[in-house]
């Protein structure tokens, strides 16, 4: 398994960062009950920030990563964040809007953590 984890209870964020040896179906496994453990630990939204900047993946592994990623812990409290650039992550981001991949119209991505952390803390004031 190439998945770091930080958890950042206080703030109601979890970085998940996928490293090489990247395998799509074990690495999206470990995240699940992570994610629900976040869920059940914090209130309000859970920002979800997905750092695949540090892998290549191919077409096939996206269709994987897809699947895991429409069965991950999800709904009105859980926002998806992703880190990375290239096409099959621009790709990815519109097949998360899929029906087939959960719908998640509100998935955004990013090229570096410090956009999304800035995209998070805006988040929060819009909320408040």
């Amino acid at each position: 398994m190439a998945v770091q984890f930080d958890k950042r209870f206080d703030d109601a964020i979890l970085v998940i960062q996928f490293l090489k040896p990247f395998n799509p179906e074990v690495d999206f496994a470990s995240v699940n009950p992570v994610i629900h453990d976040m869920v059940t630990h914090t209130t309000g939204n859970l920002y979800v920030i997905n750092d695949v900047s540090k892998i290549d993946f191919n077409f096939s592994e996206l269709i994987v990563g897809m699947d895991a990623f429409r069965r991950m812990p999800s709904g009105e409290r859980v926002v998806p964040i992703g880190i990375g650039s290239g096409d099959m992550l621009e790709l990815a981001k519109q097949a998360a809007a899929q029906a087939q991949y959960g719908a998640r119209t509100d998935a955004v991505l990013f090229a570096t953590l410090d956009e999304a952390l800035a995209f998070i803390e805006d988040h929060k004031k819009s909320a408040e």
